[in-house]
C-alpha cells in the first residue's frame, strides 16, 4: 500500500478525479517526440532535486515476452519514465506518463522519517508545477495548493500509516482474512 498523488496538466473540462483520458496508457500511440521532450525535462529537472533518482530500466524483451507482443510493440506501449531512489531509500517512485504522473510514498514512515519523505516530495511537487503540473490527493479527494497543503497531507499520510500497521497487526493475530482484503 502506497499513498498516491496523481499530477496532472489543468485544462477547461478536465476532471482530475477521473482517469478517463488516460485510464489505459499502455494502449499503443503514436509516439510525439514533443511529449517524449517534455517528459525527459521533467525527469532530468527531478533528477537535478535529488541526484540520487535514478530512471528505471524497463526490460523490453521479457515484456514483449510476458505480453505476446513484439520488443518494439512494447517500447511503442510503455514508454514512461520511472524514477527510483536508492534500494535503501525511502521507497518514494515517480512515474511519468504522456500527460499526467504518479507519486507513490510507501506507508512505512513515522515521526521525522514521515516528515523528511514528504518534505522531499514536497520538492517534487514544485517542479511538476513548474512544468504546468497540479496536484490531486485522492485520499483527501482534493487538487493541491503546494504551497498550504503540506500539513493537511502529512496528517492523511500518518493516519494511512497507523491505518496500514493496524490492519497488518490484525492480520497477524488471526482477526482478519487477508483473502478478504
Amino acid at each position: 500500500m502506497s499513498y498516491d498523488l496523481s499530477l496532472f496538466r489543468p485544462r477547461p473540462g478536465f476532471d482530475p478525479t477521473s482517469n478517463s483520458e488516460d485510464s489505459n496508457e499502455f494502449e499503443p500511440k503514436a509516439r510525439d517526440p514533443v511529449v517524449e521532450e517534455q517528459k525527459r525535462r521533467v525527469a532530468d529537472a527531478l533528477i537535478r532535486t535529488n541526484a540520487e533518482l535514478e530512471p528505471f530500466q524497463l526490460r523490453y524483451a521479457e515484456i514483449a515476452k510476458f505480453q505476446g507482443i513484439t520488443e518494439e510493440e512494447a517500447r511503442r506501449r510503455f514508454r514512461y519514465i520511472e524514477l527510483n531512489g536508492p534500494k535503501n531509500g525511502n521507497g518514494v517512485q515517480i512515474t511519468i506518463f504522456d500527460s499526467r504522473a504518479s507519486i507513490h510514498i510507501p506507508f512505512w514512515h513515522t515521526g521525522d522519517k514521515a516528515f523528511a519523505t514528504l518534505r522531499e516530495v514536497w520538492s517534487y511537487l514544485r517542479v511538476f508545477a513548474s512544468h504546468g503540473f497540479a496536484t490531486y490527493d485522492p485520499q483527501i479527494e482534493r487538487v493541491l495548493n503546494v504551497e498550504a497543503d503540506f500539513k493537511l497531507v502529512i496528517d492523511s499520510y500518518g493516519a494511512g500509516v497507523e491505518f496500514t500497521r493496524d490492519v497488518a497487526d490484525r492480520i497477524r493475530r488471526g482477526e482478519i482474512d487477508p483473502e478478504t482484503l
